[in-house]
């Protein structure tokens, strides 16, 4: 700005539409980005016999290529064409998921599970935590209220609040939730799954999907 200070997004607005410019910000660049560039490689592809529901299912281990971290898609019968499928995304905790540290620990995992193996065909995509299990630990501890807990899936994951007065938090919050949705995207298009039925309990809408050939056609609730 002329005084020195820096110019924040409405003073930013006003100068673009004087000058005929566009806005970009750093989310669109990430996004960009992920929608061009390929940030998963298919590891592992074998099938196995599931201890909860007893029936075959396909284990596929996918490793990002720009971060440490891993997805694991469980995939139940044929999800690849234009007949829209369940999918259950899960941001993981082991912690939680296994050993119930959370208010309902891995509950809403195995019940999207089930749900799948009822339907016969479905994918619960599992994103791995880049946490330390101290570090998850700490996180689901209930004096510990400064850090949220990890998102239960695509559909409740938000970016911190658009007030907060440190920024360079909020834009790390919202690179960090970017890239787990770009690498939950490419993974479910990587398996050929086109439109989904997604099972959460969250109605926030998920916007750039179509970037990745992704369609939302229907939200099923978790009981």
């Amino acid at each position: 700005k002329d005084d020195g200070t820096m110019a924040r997004m409405p003073d930013l607005e006003v100068f673009a539409e004087q000058h005929g410019l566009r806005i970009l910000t750093v989310a669109d660049l990430i996004q960009y980005r992920l929608q061009t560039e390929r940030l998963v490689e298919r590891v592992v592809d074998h099938s196995l016999v599931l201890d909860q529901t007893g029936t075959l299912w396909r284990a596929v281990l996918y490793e990002a290529l720009v971060e440490d971290r891993q997805a694991l898609a469980l995939v139940k019968g044929d999800v690849s064409g234009d007949e829209p499928v369940l999918c259950r995304v899960h941001a993981g905790s082991v912690v939680a998921d296994l050993f119930g540290g959370a208010p309902k620990g891995g509950v809403p995992l195995r019940r999207a599970i089930d749900r799948i193996e009822e339907e016969g065909r479905g994918i619960v995509l599992y994103l791995a935590s880049r946490h330390s299990l101290g570090q998850e630990l700490q996180r689901l501890l209930p004096s510990d209220k400064s850090v949220p807990p990890p998102a239960d899936s695509l559909g409740s994951a938000i970016a911190m609040d658009a007030t907060s007065t440190d920024a360079n938090a909020a834009a790390a919050h919202a690179r960090s939730i970017l890239r787990r949705f770009g690498l939950g995207a490419q993974v479910l298009a990587d398996l050929g799954a086109k439109k989904l039925r997604l099972i959460t309990n969250s109605q926030r809408r998920i916007a750039g999907l179509r970037g990745y050939g992704l369609e939302i056609v229907e939200r099923v609730p978790l009981p």
